[in-house]
């Protein structure tokens, strides 16, 4: 192996000994409010964020099974608000919901927003009879205000979604789980690792012409 070669496969190595983040959101509101859905939008910081999953608060009429999707839209809820067309459908399942309020964990399937990105999200329940997705009235608040953040998201006030339309002043209540790209910037622990395998690879280069002298 070349000298060139080997310090690059050790840089290499220590780069991807760097792990991603995994965090959860938690917004600070209390469910006092319900409807057919609610629209927010993520803000993404300055790194990619894979979206797992989220939790809700729900209601239900009384125990029983109801259908509940998650859409999400590139770029934000503005002027999507109207229609389902160009939104990308996240989850799609029959939920167990409770005799009144309670938590659930919807979990879709991962999906990636890239640096710098808005994200709009759109939680609906199918049956509006029987259940429905609560969340916090926020009065004062207009569109976009934000309700939760931390370094990797932030979290807009929004919608919400019933028969007779939009209603604004209104934040999701729960908490979104994500995993958050890290800086490609070794940490101290990966520059010490590629310190001692720089001077492992200079000393084994060192010894070559004396093996081949006495050979």
């Amino acid at each position: 192996m070349t000298k060139t070669t080997m310090l690059g496969a050790l840089a290499a190595l220590a780069l991807s000994a760097t792990p991603a983040l995994g965090a959860t959101l938690v917004t600070p509101d209390i469910a006092n409010n319900g409807n057919d859905g609610v629209m927010f939008d993520v803000l993404v910081g300055g790194a990619d964020v894979t979206f797992e999953s989220l939790t809700t608060t729900l209601w239900g009429r009384s125990a029983r099974n109801v259908g509940y999707e998650i859409y999400t839209y590139d770029g934000g809820v503005a002027g999507h608000t109207g229609s389902l067309a160009g939104w990308t459908l996240r989850y799609s399942s029959l939920v167990r919901v409770p005799d009144g309020d309670g938590d659930r964990t919807l979990d879709f399937n991962d999906f990636t927003a890239a640096a710098d990105s808005t994200v709009g999200f759109y939680i609906l329940a199918l049956d509006r009879v029987y259940g429905s997705v609560m969340f916090a009235d926020t009065p004062g608040d207009a569109v976009g205000a934000v309700r939760a953040g931390d370094s990797a998201i932030t979290l807009l006030s929004g919608y919400g979604v019933g028969k007779w339309g939009l209603n604004t002043g209104k934040s999701f209540v729960g908490s979104i789980t994500y995993t958050a790209a890290v800086s490609a910037v070794p940490e101290p622990a990966a520059w010490a690792m590629m310190i001692v395998g720089f001077g492992a690879a200079g000393a084994l280069l060192r010894r070559r012409p004396k093996a081949a002298l006495t050979a």
